[in-house]
């Protein structure tokens, strides 16, 4: 029993050790380190809140219809009622009803 009981206490105080040190911390970082961090975080953060600069390409605006030159060959006649019969998309690229 006495033998259990210096295992027991051993092994509490391993623990206690354990939990006692210092893990996270990085003692090799300086100052200049870590505003250098928080600067390259607040630029990332600036630049999520300010969106994204393009839009995607559904939501692009149409090219605009061009009308045949006297040269050239005119669509056919599918293609042109085919394209008139696509339904007006709204700014989300939706049928606008």
């Amino acid at each position: 029993m006495q033998e259990d009981l210096e295992e027991m206490f051993e092994d509490m105080n391993e623990i206690t050790e354990s939990l006692g040190r210092n893990v996270g911390q990085q003692e090799f970082l300086d100052d200049a380190d870590l505003e250098a961090e928080l600067a390259c975080l607040e630029d990332e953060l600036d630049l999520e809140e300010s969106g994204p600069t393009e839009l995607p390409s559904y939501l692009m605006p149409e090219a605009p219809k061009v009308e045949p030159v006297a040269g050239e060959a005119a669509p056919a006649q599918a293609e042109v009622a085919q394209a008139e019969a696509a339904p007006e998309l709204d700014a989300y690229g939706l049928p606008s009803k």
